[in-house]
């Protein structure tokens, strides 16, 4: 069988490009021929910049041959991540099951959306989920909400990043960037400035010192803004985690991979976040969002992660079982 993903594995983020590995690791772990089809959204393309030539690179090597799409296939899967947003109050029907991809079987994967685009992506949602064979989605309050569309049921399904552990995402980790213990905060929503100040107020709590990085610039920074590291790809970002000793995530996949190398973090989220209150609701440890970095020093740092581990197991466990019965269904 062919199978095809349809994700956002062309985008200049390392956790959109690190769950597309993930998930066609796994489905070709499964037994399938599997490809990343190689869709440029022309909606996207107008707004955000190309990937670096380094996350190019890294892209080639690591999500294999692209499917054309042009192809057709046995059965395309669409997700993981926030494949249903708007882009300047438009939206791209191709990543909500419309005809422009052709294939036997249509699935969703642990979709998911941005949820201040709710209103921009509820009617193409509303004229494209009957495509759709079997459906699953990230977030607990988006199967709520697709639930008025269809009588199909729909599964909460983890991010496909939780199918990997910490050693088999140790595989593609670079080699060690910073030899001395260190905190590293993966910035996704905050300016610089903020972020300087952030890491200057945990730094003193956790006794380390800070590195912040996003995808966005690709840069490593030390604590008084001077660089580190530039051209950074998502196995430096696998590499950061895994050596790092406490970790402030600002961003979705930053709680993800806190969780999955089971390091003390906090998820810094200034502003609302459905998908990481979920997340953490699942894992029970919601206290351990703030919005200001004063807020700490409530929280403590060590995290008992037997409880969560046991938590995340079962979801995984369902998680990969919808995947493997919709792909063979």
């Amino acid at each position: 069988m062919k199978i095809g993903t349809l994700n956002m594995h062309d985008a200049q983020n390392f956790g959109a490009l690190l769950v597309s590995y993930s998930l066609r690791r796994y489905i070709k772990n499964l037994g399938y021929d599997c490809f990343c089809i190689d869709y440029q959204s022309p909606l996207r393309k107008n707004i955000y910049p190309a990937p670096s030539k380094e996350l190019q690179s890294w892209r080639e090597t690591h999500l294999g041959h692209f499917g054309a799409e042009t192809d057709e296939y046995d059965v395309i899967v669409y997700g993981s991540d926030a494949i249903w947003k708007a882009y300047d109050c438009d939206v791209d029907e191709t990543y909500f099951g419309s005809s422009f991809l052709t294939a036997k079987k249509k699935i969703t994967y642990s979709a998911s959306y941005i949820e201040n685009h709710w209103n921009y992506v509820k009617p193409a949602i509303g004229r494209n989920l009957k495509a759709f064979d079997a459906i699953s989605v990230r977030e607990s309050i988006l199967k709520e909400r697709l639930q008025e569309f269809t009588d199909k049921t729909i599964a909460h399904t983890c991010d496909p990043a939780f199918f990997l552990n910490a050693e088999q995402w140790g595989e593609i980790a670079s080699h060690r960037i910073i030899e001395q213990k260190y905190a590293v905060f993966y910035n996704q929503q905050i300016n610089e400035v903020s972020a300087q100040q952030i890491c200057n107020t945990l730094s003193q709590i956790v006794n380390l010192p800070f590195y912040v990085f996003s995808s966005n610039s690709c840069t490593l920074f030390d604590m008084q803004g001077k660089e580190v590291k530039n051209n950074l790809t998502p196995s430096d970002f696998i590499s950061l985690y895994k050596y790092a000793d406490f970790v402030c995530a600002g961003s979705y996949h930053g709680l993800v991979f806190s969780l999955i190398f089971e390091k003390p973090f906090v998820a810094l989220h200034p502003f609302n976040s459905e998908r990481t209150d979920a997340l953490l609701n699942l894992i029970g440890l919601r206290e351990r969002r703030i919005e200001h970095s004063s807020q700490f020093a409530d929280i403590g740092q060590e995290v008992n992660y037997q409880p969560i581990r046991e938590n995340l197991e079962h979801h995984i466990k369902q998680s990969k079982d919808y995947l493997r019965i919709a792909l063979s269904g």
